[in-house]
């Protein structure tokens, strides 16, 4: 089971142009963005709830591997055609944020190397990122928009269509962020389809003598809470949770920590706690 992604990676890599963000930059940044929703998704299927999860492809299946995965055989590609930025697009910290831009684009990232082979298509629709301070670069992001995706990746493709109201990592001090997230995500792949609605809040802290680093790359505890709505198979489920997660860069995951959530269906409710055992292993169990 794959974990978060590191957000890291954005600011830990040259922007498109020292001086402005270009709409592949903005596509990383998405990209990352969506891990966090993935590594929520890992979190809740420890718990063994019931839960008609609709098939969400992993960062992996779905993103492409971030650059501290790729090898040097490996290939990465990205093209993205029919751009328009409007807004603010200079980036003075070359971390890839622009200071306030929106951009509308269709995008290609291909891979080819030790992982197999993928490609997506990306539309961006009215894409606006905005940088928190135009002179960190460990500043964070805040987006709004909407992205419109196809994945072929593993014999399988799927679409996704992702309406962000708010997808924010904003820095609080060094080591410090807040988090908020407001978006829904419908998707269909392997004959399936489903939409989950989400709303949450959480803090990063970085453990105490970590460098300079966003949330996840480097080691760091995420506390969140918040709620999803989950629609799948004909069934639909109203989920609030939390969380307090430690983010190991070694394990590539959380080692260790506890989450709790609370599933309301019109047969009753239902309350499941998992706790992370260590490094890509966990309990769990649900009592009515």
């Amino acid at each position: 089971m794959a974990y978060a992604q590191d957000l890291g990676s954005v600011a830990s890599r040259p922007g498109g142009q020292p001086s402005s963000a270009s709409a592949e930059d903005a596509a990383e940044i998405v990209s990352q963005t969506y891990s966090v929703l993935y590594g929520l998704n890992w979190a809740l299927s420890q718990t063994g709830a019931p839960l008609p999860t609709p098939p969400i492809p992993s960062p992996l299946g779905a993103l492409g591997p971030t650059p501290q995965t790729l090898r040097p055989q490996d290939t990465v590609t990205w093209n993205c055609t029919g751009v328009n930025v409007s807004g603010d697009a200079s980036d003075p910290d070359s971390d890839g944020v622009p200071a306030n831009a929106t951009y509308n684009a269709r995008c290609t990232y291909a891979y080819t190397g030790g992982g197999g082979s993928a490609s997506w298509t990306w539309e961006m629709r009215n894409l606006n990122v905005q940088d928190p301070n135009n002179s960190d670069p460990y500043a964070g992001w805040r987006i709004r928009g909407q992205i419109l995706w196809t994945v072929s990746a593993g014999g399988e493709t799927g679409n996704l269509t992702w309406t962000i109201n708010a997808a924010d990592v904003v820095k609080t001090a060094r080591g410090s962020y807040n988090l908020t997230h407001r978006s829904s995500l419908d998707v269909s792949a392997g004959g399936e389809s489903g939409q989950l609605q989400y709303d949450f809040t959480g803090t990063w802290t970085a453990d105490p003598g970590q460098p300079e680093g966003l949330p996840f790359a480097v080691n760091g505890t995420l506390t969140e809470e918040g709620s999803i709505t989950l629609t799948a198979n004909g069934e639909s489920f109203s989920v609030q949770f939390s969380g307090n997660l430690h983010y190991s860069t070694q394990c590539g995951g959380y080692d260790s920590g506890t989450f709790t959530l609370t599933i309301s269906t019109p047969d009753g409710t239902l309350t499941c706690r998992a706790t992370i055992t260590g490094c890509r292993s966990s309990s769990g169990s649900c009592t009515e």
